[in-house]
């Protein structure tokens, strides 16, 4: 199978879609930067009831919280985007990277069909899988074959 065919077959719900943190609606915006910072996510889930209620990134702190007086305080509905683009599990992994692309976004949530978070499509599961499908190519290889180290370096 090509990679192009696999792109098109391979269902979301078979990659590493892990890297991502919840926050409620209850949270502060504070709260919820801290726990981003705490699970080293670009992005939080905000959720209700195990629903996903919105999203917020790292642009929103760049753009509606950093230097601004007073929302740190604030509830995170307030500078979330509310209800987000999302894919279902069960989408192939090009029909994921459309929506993306269609929607300038960085984070995709993989839900399933009663609304339920079942992970974060990112860039970083796209290169793994890419990874995985041409292991030799990516991990044994040097960048440039014709540049190799002059020297042994190590014990």
């Amino acid at each position: 199978m090509t990679v192009f065919e696999k792109l098109h077959k391979q269902p979301l719900r078979e990659l590493d879609l892990t890297h991502y943190c919840l926050v409620s609606t209850h949270d502060l915006v504070k709260d919820a930067v801290q726990k981003m910072q705490e699970t080293n996510s670009n992005c939080a889930f905000v959720t209700q009831d195990g629903k996903l209620m919105g999203i917020f990134t790292d642009r929103d702190v760049l753009q509606k919280v950093a230097n601004k007086t007073g929302v740190w305080e604030q509830a995170i509905t307030t500078v979330m985007t509310p209800n987000p683009q999302v894919a279902r599990s069960d989408y192939s992994i090009a029909t994921a990277l459309k929506i993306m692309n269609d929607h300038h976004v960085r984070n995709l949530p993989v839900v399933s069909h009663s609304g339920e978070i079942e992970g974060n499509f990112t860039h970083h599961a796209f290169i793994r899988f890419l990874a995985d499908y041409f292991p030799t190519e990516i991990y044994n290889r040097p960048s440039d074959a014709s540049r190799t180290a002059a020297h042994r370096h190590g014990a």
